[in-house]
């Protein structure tokens, strides 16, 4: 009991370790962080890594107690643009995913979002439709079937922000990828969901 009460212990010291590197260097490179924290802590052990959900509990508390005046605004920020994309791409049941929804963003996060389309060229016709330069990748997400696929993925900008627009089919509704995070099926939030989550925000005084 004691042992396993002091690997806990552990492997906290190593997320709070981690989430400090996220905080200081942005963006959300789990896995470099974790390797990065345990290397500098000196604690290598397989059983004593964080998960990432771990890390991103670590980085919340972490944004809460040193971030206090200037991330609940950044957030705001994030969460408005990722409001407008999916306005304007609200043919395609945008659902947002990731740190802007669990509110561990950081200034190297960008925004992600799924659309649903079975051509992925519609999506191409909107972005040129609304004028919206982009540029082209894949992204390679894992399923719950322990499947890995590749997606259509298109870069856009606002304001500086980087936003991902991941293509998935449209029965992917239904059995989405699964989160790096959680390792459940990242169903993401809707618009409307998005709506309520920057109203409860801006209802809330900082703590």
């Amino acid at each position: 009991m004691g042992q396993h009460r002091n690997n806990n212990a552990l492997r906290m010291q190593i997320a709070y370790e981690a989430a400090r590197i996220l905080a200081d260097q942005g963006g959300q490179d789990y896995h470099g962080a974790r390797t990065k924290a345990a290397n500098r802590l000196g604690l290598n052990s397989a059983n004593l890594l964080p998960s990432n959900a771990e890390i991103q509990q670590a980085l919340t508390e972490n944004q809460r107690l040193f971030q206090r005046d200037t991330h609940p605004e950044f957030l705001h920020i994030l969460r408005n643009h990722a409001k407008e994309a999916m306005q304007a791409l609200a043919e395609f049941k945008p659902r947002l995913i990731g740190s802007v929804v669990d509110g561990s963003a950081d200034s190297g996060s960008g925004i992600q979002l799924y659309l649903f389309a079975d051509a992925p060229e519609s999506v191409l016709f909107k972005l040129r439709d609304l004028d919206i330069p982009w540029h082209e990748e894949e992204s390679t997400l894992r399923y719950s079937n322990h499947q890995q696929k590749n997606h259509p993925t298109f870069l856009i900008h606002a304001d500086r922000v980087e936003i991902r627009l991941i293509i998935l089919p449209l029965g992917a509704e239904r059995q989405p990828p699964i989160s790096a995070i959680t390792q459940c099926p990242d169903l993401g939030i809707t618009l409307p969901m998005l709506n309520q989550l920057i109203d409860q925000a801006i209802s809330q005084p900082v703590a």
